[in-house]
Order: structure tokens, then sequence, then C-alpha cells
């Protein structure tokens, strides 16, 4: 990688060198009108220009430094150095001779360089092409060895403008670019690097093409096979980008080799009849081909263009997967298919679907699209319980599908124009039910939200319970009307839930679950967590207890924003659910010692019979005085005795003597 970075920046420093070079030698230079009067130059040519060159069968001697324009002899352009605000840098106009560029830097306005139908093969060697709309543009050509390209610098893309431009070899390249161009039969791409800025990387049609050895630079970028056969694609190396296979021709598919192909460093997983199969956190893209009672799970795919593409398979669950790129899955033909419990963040479409039979969308989490998902030529479906933020252009768009429900959707869409982003749309659909789904409209906030044209049989309610939808831009009064066929919903709704917020707050402002009156199930309604207690109506327990606000609120009265109500050292939580004392008061035995003391101590705090022995704080020993004062008394006796012998008052017995 680190070789690469220089090696781009080695090139950089070459053309700021011609660039200085042209403005130096300016004055000397050779004009256009110059080398195509009587002035020739000579075969050992190096010019720099800032103007345009054009070159065809007539003048191409004129830039030639050897060769006769033959097959085995091509005609030797090198050391051209052309720097212009023309459109062209280098025009090629249709030249039938085989020619080669080599050691030159060519930038245009627009192209670096252009070649118009070339009648013959041609080579580039050694060679930088900067244009602001193509690096180098191939147009029609009929030749069967088109192109080599070899150690070759191209920025603003390599592009060919017909499918009869074919054989193109380009190794050892570097190219940078905007938009990549889908190359035709006989392609062998080796060896290169490819820097893309916008979502494509490069394609491949028709037949036998080779890409080899390539490592991608993309942005969420694709390499596309577009209906190409006998094509081999081994050895590549994907960052931030993924492939896309275009294609409805099983047979076709099954003709190309995928082989050791990375994404992200994870293997391309191009996995074709399995059956009873648990793919997890393996590969960095997938794609499933004829296979059935396949599950996909606990995968994450980041930074790709697309995270899964399946076709042609039966029984098929993708659960719990995340995709961050440009778009989420695309799934075609098939049967029994369930998407649950996966997040989508993407610029395009989270989930396209095909041709499908018993379809279960739910659970999911859509943000960044301009298409929340799509869905066509579906039977047998249900969209329920998804979550689709911010889309910008349709949130979910329907077309060609018939016995289905759409119920406890989120809905929002960004609404620049009426009727240009919608948060539904439906055409052709039949024999559906659309109700208990939250519909909201940003930005125009009258505008309508939904639209169904040629549908037949669509309800916009439950008219049992009497319950529709809710719209942002619904004036509360009346039906709410929708766009299109004129269809109604009878029974357009406010608040379902009945916890006083509106619909709309809840999901942008509090972001609480719309259907569901105590989003975080601790026995509070989300107004009273909001309005009454100020507590967190998303966190059961906010101040991480271990007991749900609504216990402690409404069963022991303790604080559910302060963990230790009665500050005695123990936790609410450990209170209630170890000690069984109390959480509001701190000496629940009233024996004069704090439940923490008694715990801490090893006594039960629910007996004041039970408490910790503690001896008073620095109590002095008496037995030091006690033997002071009885050596005192003593001593003072003794004295006493002593002085009252000698004074006589007190006679010793005589000493007996034998």
């Amino acid at each position: 990688m680190k070789k690469n970075k220089f090696s781009f920046v080695s090139i950089r420093n070459v053309i700021m060198f011609f660039i200085v070079f042209s403005l130096v030698f300016q004055a000397t230079n050779l004009s256009l009108a110059e080398l195509e009067g009587e002035n020739h130059p000579n075969h050992e040519l190096n010019l720099t220009s800032t103007d345009g060159i054009v070159i065809g069968d007539a003048n191409i001697t004129l830039y030639t430094s050897g060769g006769s324009g033959n097959a085995g002899d091509p005609y030797i352009i090198e050391d051209l150095h052309v720097n212009t605000t023309d459109k062209y840098a280098l025009y090629f106009d249709s030249v039938t001779h085989y020619f080669e560029v080599r050691d030159s830097t060519l930038f245009g306005d627009g192209y670096g360089m252009y070649v118009k139908n070339p009648g013959a093969h041609f080579e580039v060697i050694n060679s930088t092409f900067i244009g602001g709309t193509y690096g180098v543009y191939i147009s029609s050509g009929f030749v069967l060895d088109i192109a080599n390209f070899n150690d070759c610098y191209i920025e603003g893309s390599l592009s060919i403008g017909g499918s009869n431009v074919h054989g193109l070899n380009i190794h050892h390249s570097t190219m940078v670019h905007n938009q990549g161009t889908t190359y035709y039969s006989r392609l062998n791409f080796t060896n290169n690097i490819v820097y893309a800025r916008g979502s494509s990387l490069m394609g491949i049609q028709h037949y036998d093409n080779i890409v080899k050895n390539n490592i991608f630079y993309g942005n969420n970028s694709y390499f596309r096979n577009m209906r190409a056969v006998n094509s081999t694609i081994e050895d590549n190396v994907f960052y931030n980008s993924s492939f896309y296979i275009y294609d409805d021709d099983l047979a076709d598919m099954l003709s190309n080799t995928y082989s050791n192909n990375a994404i992200n460093g994870k293997p391309f997983g191009f996995l074709y009849d399995i059956s009873d199969t648990t793919i997890t956190d393996e590969y960095g893209q997938i794609y499933l081909l004829n296979s059935d009672n396949v599950e996909i799970s606990n995968v994450d795919f980041v930074n790709v263009y697309m995270g899964i593409q399946a076709f042609n398979c039966s029984n098929l669950l993708i659960e719990s997967v995340t995709v961050i790129g440009y778009k989420g899955i695309l799934l075609e033909f098939v049967n029994n298919l369930a998407v649950k419990d996966s997040t989508f963040y993407c610029y395009s479409t989270g989930i396209y679907i095909s041709n499908v039979e018993d379809l279960t969308v739910q659970n999911n989490y859509y943000e960044g699209y301009s298409y929340g998902f799509e869905i066509y030529n579906f039977v047998n479906y249900k969209i329920n319980n998804n979550t689709i933020y911010y889309s910008t252009e349709t949130g979910v768009y329907f077309e060609n599908g018939e016995e289905g429900e759409l119920k406890y959707n989120i809905i929002i869409c960004e609404i620049e124009d009426e009727g240009s982003q919608l948060p539904i749309y439906l055409w052709d659909i039949y024999n559906t039910s659309i109700y208990y789904n939250v519909f909201i409209g940003l930005g125009n906030e009258t505008a309508y939200l939904a639209y169904e044209g040629s549908c037949d049989n669509v309800t916009w309610y439950n008219p049992t319970l009497e319950i529709g939808n809710f719209w942002s831009s619904w004036n509360q009064s009346g039906a709410y009307q929708i766009e299109g066929d004129g269809n109604l919903d009878l029974y357009p709704m406010i608040d379902f839930d009945g916890d006083t917020l509106n619909e709309t707050m809840e999901v942008l402002v509090y972001f609480t679950d719309p259907f569901n009156s105590d989003s975080d199930f601790d026995g509070l309604t989300d107004d009273e967590e909001i309005f009454t207690y100020g507590t967190d109506p998303n966190d059961e327990d906010g101040d991480d207890d271990n007991l749900s606000d609504g216990e402690e609120i409404l069963v022991y009265g303790s604080d559910p924003q302060n963990n230790d109500t009665d500050s005695d050292g123990l936790d609410d939580g450990e209170e209630v659910l170890i000690y069984e004392t109390s959480p509001t008061n701190n000496d629940t035995d009233s024996d004069g010692f704090s439940d923490y003391e008694e715990v801490v101590a090893g006594t039960d705090p629910l007996n004041s019979s039970s408490f910790p022995y503690l001896e008073p704080p620095n109590t002095p020993s008496y037995l030091g005085l006690i033997l002071g004062l009885t050596g005192g008394f003593l001593a003072v006796a003794g004295a006493t005795v002593y002085v009252l012998i000698k004074k006589g008052v007190i006679k010793l017995p005589k000493k007996i003597t034998k």
C-alpha cells in the first residue's frame, strides 16, 4: 500500500515537472501550425505544447520518431508533452496505422487522449493522461486486437464508446476516475490499481474477459459483471467496494469463475447449489445462487456497494445482518423469503426484492436511503414493524403485488416537491390491507404522503376496529385522501397507544414506540415518564440499580434517578433483591446501626436484636490506673507506719533472744 502511494506521488511529481517545463520553454515550443507547415521536426522529437494536437493518417509521420506503421513495426510517438485548456490534448482521428505512444504526458480540459475509430492496433507505454472528463477515450473500432496499456497513469477514466471495442489489455497501470466504464469481450486487466471516486469501479460484458491480481479502492463502489460469460475474476482485492452481478440467466452466471477475491479483508462468497446451511460472519459480501434452505445471520457487511445478492433460491432467511454501503440487499426469484431484525445504512435502496412468493419483511431498520425498499412482482406478503428514517425519494415502492398487509411500520420521508417524494407509493397492487402505520413527511408539512395507481381492493384502514394510519399532514378532520385512485383512509389516527403523545413527537423527539404506551416496559406510561416523573421512557432502569423505574416509583417509593435513595451505602436494588431491606430507610430494624453497617458486620439488618458489637472508640485501659492507685496507697501507708514507729506511737515487739 505504501509503495503504491509512493508511485502515485512520484507520478504527480513527474506531472508537475512537465507543467513547469512547458511554462519555461513555451516561447521556444513548436506550435501546431509550425508542425503542419514546412518546418518538420526531426525523428528525435521531444515536443511540449500548450495547444491540443490532432493526428491523422496524413500527418502522423510529423510526430513519430521511428517505425513504418505496420503490425510488426508501429509508428513510435514518444516524449510528447501537452498541457492544454483545449478539449483534447491528443486526438487520433481515425488512424489506420499501427502506432505506439510512450513516455508522454497529456493533460486536456476534457480528454487526455481521444482515439476515434482506430483502424489498427495501438500500444501505450509509460504515459500519463489526465482529462476533466476522460483520461483516455476510445470510440468505435473494428479490429480484433485493439490496444495495450502498460505502466500508465490515467486520471478521468479509460473509457470506450461502443460494444465493438474489444481486446483491450491493461496491465500495471493506475486509474483514477469518477465513473468507471464497462469493457467488452477479451479484456485482459491485470496487476492494476483502480481508484473510484463515484459508485462505479468498472464493468465487464460479453465474453472471455480476465480480471486478475488488481487492487480496487472505492467509495462504496461496484465492480459490475453485466451478463459476461466465460470470464475469470480472481485474486483481486477490494477496499470500500464490492461486486454487482447483473444477470438473470443461471447458465451464464455459472460459466464465470470467481476465485480468491477479497472484500475488505474477507472473502467474496460466490455460493451456489448449497442447501441446509447457516452462513455467519465469514464473508465480506455474499452472492447466493440456486440454493435452498439457507440462513444468513449475524453478518456485518461494511463499506460495500451491496451486502447480499440472491438469485433463484428458496426458503431463504436473512436475519440480524447489518449493511453499511451504497445498497443493502438485492434478492430476485426467491420463494419463501424472510428478512428480519436487520439494519441498513446506505445511500441508495435498503432492500430490493423482485419476483418472490411468500415474503416477510419484519423488524428491520433503514436509514439514509433514496428508497427504503423496493418490491416488484410479489405475492402473499407481510411488511410489518419496520422503520424507515429519512428517505429522500420513496419510503416503500410497491409494484405488481397482491395478497398482503402493511402494519406497524414507521416511514419518514424528506419532501421538497409534493409528489416527488413519498413515504409510500403503490402501483398495480391488489388485495392489500394498510393500517396501523405512521407516515411522516418532513420539509413540506402539508404535502400528500401516499400515492395509489391502477390498484384494486387496497384498504387503508381496519373496518372492524375502525383504525387507519397516522398521517403527519392530516388536518385532524374527516378522512385522509390518498392521491391517485382517489381512495380514502376513513379512520386516520393521531395517537395509537393512548399515551397522549402525538406520533410525530414520539418518533422524532422522544424516540418512543408509537404503538406501545410503555416503550420500555417499566410499568410507567411514556407520558408519565416524560411529564410526571422526568424519567427516560426508553430506559426501564434509569439509575442502573436493577430495579425498573416503575417498580421504584409504584412499589418501593424509591428514587428512580438515584441508585441509593436512603444514602446508606447499599444500592436500592441490593436492598430489595438481596437483603430485603428498605431502599428508603437506612436503618430498617431501627437498632441504631445502618443497614450497610450490619451487612458489613454480618449481622441481620432486619432484626433489632442482632447488631454489631463495636468497642467504643478510643476507650482507655483502667488496669494501669488500678495498679497505680494500689501502689500509691501502699506507699503512703508504708510511709505513715514508718513515721509513727519513729515517734514511738507504734512500738515494735522486742526481739526475743535465746
